[in-house]
């Protein structure tokens, strides 16, 4: 398996967070991120002084890399629920159109959840239908 790094992660948060399109990465990404912690931990671990600048640099990078992770995962996983939903209620989507406000833009018209319907229940990504007005 091979490593990522802090700079590989937020290269694919910032893709991931501009396009609104669920971004191609490599299907163990999140097993690298975390294999890439525990590297960075034990370097931590092997320090004398835990308080020096290099462990205190190692640490950072560690918070930098788990909040990253975290972040990635929770926007993939937003559009992943979104795509679902819109999926399961036999709505027209195509996953290179979901947009990155998260509204899904077919034929030149936006739609969007409206309140009451259980979509709103994810309020970053809407669903597609008809039936919920054209923005």
């Amino acid at each position: 398996m091979g490593r990522i790094g802090l700079d590989d992660l937020r290269s694919i948060l910032l893709s991931e967070r501009e396009t609104g399109r669920l971004t191609a990465v490599a299907p163990d990404i999140f097993e690298k991120g975390v294999a890439e912690l525990g590297s960075i931990t034990k370097k931590v671990y092997a320090f004398e002084d835990p308080f020096s600048d290099d462990a205190r640099s190692l640490i950072d990078e560690t918070l930098s890399i788990r909040e990253t992770l975290q972040d990635l995962f929770a926007i993939r996983s937003r559009k992943i629920v979104a795509l679902t939903i819109m999926h399961a209620e036999g709505s027209y989507y195509d996953r290179e159109e979901v947009c990155r406000e998260g509204d899904v833009r077919t034929d030149n018209c936006q739609y969007r959840a409206m309140p009451g319907n259980p979509v709103t229940q994810y309020p970053s990504y809407a669903s597609c239908s008809p039936s919920y007005g054209c923005g």
